[in-house]
């Protein structure tokens, strides 16, 4: 429970993950995404308390080697907590 010092983590598994990268590209996927990062600014401080971290887990060897690099820092930057992809479910529960 929040306010308990309890911290979280998030693992995102993303199934079909270069399909939903070609439909996030409508505008209702944009609003959508816009909207849940509005969220996320206005909620950060309360985020990063609580956040032990979030894993991102997508089925494509190609976005694993897009998304790497960038992770880190995005996350970081958006929650205010460490960010990692990673190639399996497995490896990111660890």
């Amino acid at each position: 429970m929040v306010g308990e010092g309890r911290t979280v983590s998030l693992v995102l598994q993303r199934d079909n993950a270069e399909a939903a990268e070609k439909q996030g590209k409508s505008p209702e996927a944009k609003q959508i995404r816009k909207e849940g990062i509005d969220w996320t600014k206005k909620h950060k401080p309360l985020i990063s308390e609580y956040c032990a971290g979030v894993a991102m887990v997508p089925d494509s060897a190609k976005l694993i080697a897009l998304w790497g690099p960038m992770v880190a820092k995005v996350t970081q930057n958006l929650y205010g907590c460490p960010g990692r992809v990673f190639s399996s479910l497995g490896e990111a529960n660890l």
